[in-house]
């Protein structure tokens, strides 16, 4: 992996629990780190092929390898809110992660 690619700063939030004033029990999200990443939106026919396997991608976040992210997480970039898809390793070098995500509006 070429570290210069990794130009973008995103954050990688958990669902947590807990309770508000009243004591319900509310759902938010934390942050479980932060991570150098490249965003590489899908275009053409990979953003066909991804959709014809009935899961809807948007692309995909390059990092790190990381053996501790879960796909009940999400990504904070900006303002912009991507929810992980599915974790992809390729090679199974532990080398890097690739995140495929479709973006939402949470």
């Amino acid at each position: 992996m070429r570290i210069g690619l990794l130009r973008h700063r995103v954050i990688i939030q958990k669902p947590t629990q807990g309770k508000n004033a009243i004591d319900e029990v509310v759902s938010t999200w934390s942050t479980f780190c932060t991570v150098w990443a490249a965003i590489e939106p899908a275009a053409g026919n990979a953003y066909y092929a991804a959709n014809q396997l009935d899961a809807k991608v948007d692309g995909r976040v390059r990092i790190r390898y990381r053996g501790d992210l879960e796909p009940t997480m999400r990504i904070k970039f900006g303002d912009r809110i991507l929810g992980i898809v599915s974790i992809v390793h390729p090679k199974e070098n532990q080398k890097e992660l690739h995140l495929m995500y479709a973006e939402s509006l949470d």
